[in-house]
């Protein structure tokens, strides 16, 4: 599975899940009206089930996403996707 989330300015995020269970996500830049690359914001950590998005406001976001040993981590954004920590 994936999702998305948009911002009021067009700008998107799409998360899913690549061929070895790291979390994908793709940004397509409302602005520019340009998509990104597929890229990975956690690293190499192993995770079970598709992520989950959501947005509000000008530019802030979370992605979530469950890891083997049933933890639920959460990494943030305040630029419409473009980095996350």
């Amino acid at each position: 599975g994936v999702t998305a989330v948009r911002w009021s300015d067009g700008s998107m995020v799409i998360a899913g899940l690549n061929h070895v269970s790291h979390v994908a996500i793709k940004r397509f830049d409302g602005a520019t009206r340009k998509w990104g690359i597929w890229w990975n914001p956690v690293g190499t950590v192993n995770v079970v089930g598709p992520p989950g998005l959501v947005s509000w406001g000008e530019s802030f976001g979370q992605l979530f996403y469950a890891t083997a040993n049933g933890h639920v981590h959460e990494i943030g954004t305040e630029d419409k996707g473009k980095s996350w920590q």
